[in-house]
């Protein structure tokens, strides 16, 4: 999994190393960008426990449990 603070952690090394200078602007516009991914990635997280809690939500309501169900699901 990505996570967008590396990025913000690596600008920072980065500037303490060369000594390059940021602008404020810039600064602004990967703000924008690192929340944006954070939004992604949390979003990929909530849709991936909506699709854990339909599936057993319908094993429990069907009464079937299989070894191979769970398996392949």
């Amino acid at each position: 999994m990505h996570l967008p603070l590396r990025t913000l952690i690596l600008a920072v090394i980065e500037s303490i190393a060369s000594g390059e200078e940021y602008y404020l602007g810039g600064i602004i516009g990967a703000a924008l960008i690192v929340v944006g991914l954070y939004l992604i990635v949390w979003g990929k997280n909530q849709e991936s426990q909506i699709s854990i809690e339909d599936s057993v939500n319908s094993r429990e309501s069907s009464g079937n449990y299989s070894l191979v169900q769970t398996l392949l699901d």
